[in-house]
């Protein structure tokens, strides 16, 4: 949890109280269904937990991956780091000591979608070096597939990575993983480093590989 906790994020109600929807607000959608409006800048790194007043406006209310479902903007043309939606997901972080099955919830931004499955983006600090005061935020891509619930990294701060996609789904979705190694590791590099380029410019275009038994 602690590579996403950054900064935490203070929302700034339009007043004391809770008001009905607005156009120019986001809306918090919570696990049971409740729905909070909200200002929020859309330079914001969107990351958990979420902390605002309450409606007396001395209690200040924390929400977390475990009570918030999603953030939507209601205006189109706003955006939070280019995403109208922010949902929280399930993210596949497979690890020796926790098993190939452990998951994350983290908050992820809307990419694309179709009858193949989804593409979310993500923001996650690191940091470099011995120098823990130097904070470096990675873009992370991923993508849900059709009628899973966990989101697996194909792009990691930048960088084509499948290591997850292989590992896992290798069994379970074995035609998606062929084609996606056909396309973008088997070959010759040049054509092979070409399709990486494309997919790190238009990450939605890996959803055209998904083959379903």
């Amino acid at each position: 949890m602690k590579n996403f906790l950054l900064t935490i994020i203070t929302l700034l109600i339009y007043t004391q109280g809770v008001k009905a929807v607005t156009d120019d607000q986001f809306v918090v959608t919570l696990s049971d269904g409740q729905k909070i409006s909200v200002s929020l800048p859309n330079n914001t790194i969107p990351e958990l937990p979420l902390t605002f007043p309450d409606a007396t406006g001395k209690t200040t209310l924390k929400y977390d991956v475990n009570n918030i479902t999603s953030i939507e903007l209601v205006k189109p043309q706003a955006a939070i780091q280019g995403c109208h939606r922010w949902e929280v997901c399930k993210v596949a972080t497979p690890s020796i000591i926790l098993g190939l099955k452990n998951t994350e919830k983290r908050l992820l931004g809307l990419v694309s979608e179709n009858a193949n499955g989804k593409i979310y983006k993500w923001i996650l600090s690191q940091h470099h070096g011995d120098n823990i005061s130097e904070t470096h935020y990675g873009l992370w891509y991923g993508i849900l597939l059709s009628g899973s619930d966990v989101v697996y990294p194909f792009i990691q701060d930048s960088k084509v990575w499948f290591r997850d996609i292989n590992m896992i789904l290798g069994k379970s979705n074995s035609n998606f993983v062929q084609a996606v190694n056909d396309y973008y590791i088997k070959g010759k590099k040049k054509i092979t480093d070409e399709h990486k380029e494309e997919l790190k410019q238009h990450p939605a275009s890996i959803l055209d590989l998904l083959y379903h038994k």
